[in-house]
C-alpha cells in the first residue's frame, strides 16, 4: 500500500559533462529530455535485468494556438516504451528513443485516462497502473526575483516532500548548468541507495556521450571506488587475478561453499550449487568412460537450458574441449 511518502535527492552534472551532453545532443539531433530518458533506462535496464521498460513523462498539452495565452494546467501524462538488450549499442538505443518521443508528442493531447481505460491493466494500491517510474526536463530562465506588471516574482524552489511514484528524475537546464533532482519513494529507498544511483546515472550519461558505439552491456555503471571496494571485498588486488586454477576446480569450491544455495534458474526450475556440480560430474563420468579427455573436442547443440550449463561444465570436469553452436553463432572454448 503506497504511503506516498518521498524525499529529494538535488545534484548537479558537472559543467563538462553538461557542455558534452549539450554538443553530442547538437550533433546528433537529440534533445535534453531524448538523452535524460535514454540514460535513465539503461540504468534501470542494468540494475533490473528487464529489457521491456515503460516510462512516463509529463507533457505540457498545449499544442493548440488559442491554449497558449491561457493560465491553467494542461498537462498530460505519457507512457514510453524503451526496448534494451545488452548487444544493442548506445547509438541504436538514442535512436530508438528518438522516434518513440517524436511518436508520443504527436499523440501527447490523448487523456492518459483513455489509455488506461484501452489497456485495462491490473489494479493495484502498490503502484501506478502503467509506470513506476518518471522522467522530465524542463528550462528555466533562472533568477531570483523579477518585475513582472507592477507585481515582484520571486522563485521558489519545488521541497515537496511527497511522490505519486517510486522514481522521479528532474533535470531542470538553467543555461549555465543542468540540475537534477530524484524524488523517490522513501517506502523503497534510502538516501544513500538514492545517492549511489545517482551516481550510476552519471557515470553511465558520461560514458553514453563519449562513446555511443559500446554495447549497453559493457558501459561502465560503477566508479573508480566502487570498484576498488568490490575488489577489496572478495580479497582481490586491483589488476590482479589468480591465472593458474581453471574454472572446474573454482566452481567445485563454490559448491562446496555454499551447496544449498540457487546456482541455476531457467523455466521456473532451478539447481542448488550441490545439484549443479552433481549432475555435472556424473555426466562428467560418462564422457570419460567414452573416451573424452585432453584434447578431445566434444560438440554441444543445445538450446539455452538448464542441460546446456550442465553439458559445458561436464564437458570442463572430463578434460575436454568444447564447441558449442547455436542457431547464429559459434563459438569454442579450450582447456587444457
Amino acid at each position: 500500500m503506497q504511503s506516498h511518502r518521498g524525499e529529494l535527492y538535488r545534484f548537479d552534472l558537472s559543467d563538462d559533462l553538461a557542455a558534452r551532453v549539450r554538443a553530442f545532443n547538437a550533433e546528433r539531433g537529440l534533445t535534453l529530455f531524448m538523452t535524460m530518458t535514454a540514460t535513465l533506462a539503461v540504468l534501470l535496464y542494468r540494475y533490473s535485468g528487464q529489457g521491456d521498460l515503460r516510462i512516463g513523462a509529463p507533457v505540457a498539452n498545449r499544442i493548440r494556438p488559442e491554449s497558449e495565452g491561457l493560465i491553467g494546467a494542461f498537462l498530460n501524462t505519457q507512457v514510453l516504451r524503451c526496448q534494451l538488450n545488452g548487444q544493442m549499442n548506445a547509438a541504436q538505443l538514442f535512436e530508438q528513443v528518438r522516434h518513440t518521443v517524436i511518436e508520443g508528442q504527436s499523440h501527447q493531447d490523448l487523456p492518459f485516462d483513455h489509455v488506461v481505460e484501452a489497456l485495462q491493466p491490473p489494479r493495484s494500491a502498490a503502484c501506478n497502473p502503467l509506470f513506476q517510474v518518471m522522467c522530465n526536463v524542463q528550462r528555466w530562465e533562472f533568477q531570483q526575483s523579477r518585475q513582472l506588471a507592477g507585481m515582484t516574482v520571486e522563485y521558489l524552489a519545488n521541497d515537496a516532500r511527497a511522490t505519486k511514484f517510486d522514481l522521479n528524475l528532474e533535470v531542470t537546464d538553467l543555461d549555465h548548468r543542468l540540475g537534477c533532482c530524484l524524488t523517490y519513494s522513501t517506502d523503497l529507498f534510502d538516501e544513500p541507495r538514492i545517492a549511489r544511483m545517482a551516481q550510476h546515472w552519471r557515470n553511465l550519461l558520461q560514458a553514453l556521450v563519449t562513446d555511443p558505439q559500446q554495447r549497453l552491456s559493457e558501459l561502465p555503471l560503477l566508479s573508480v571506488a566502487e570498484q576498488r571496494a568490490v575488489q577489496d571485498s572478495l580479497g582481490i588486488e586491483a589488476g590482479e587475478r589468480r591465472l593458474d586454477q581453471c574454472l572446474q576446480p573454482l566452481f567445485s569450491q563454490q559448491a562446496a561453499a555454499c551447496g544449498d544455495a540457487p546456482a541455476l534458474t531457467f523455466a521456473g526450475v532451478t539447481l542448488s550449487y550441490r545439484e549443479l556440480d552433481a549432475r555435472a560430474n556424473r555426466l562428467a563420468w560418462m564422457l570419460r568412460e567414452r573416451g573424452v579427455g585432453p584434447q578431445v573436442r566434444v560438440g554441444l547443440a543445445l538450446p539455452r537450458s538448464l542441460e546446456m550449463v550442465v553439458g559445458l561444465l561436464a564437458i570442463l570436469k572430463a578434460g575436454g574441449a568444447m564447441c558449442h553452436w547455436t542457431r547464429n553463432t559459434r563459438w569454442t572454448v579450450c582447456t587444457t
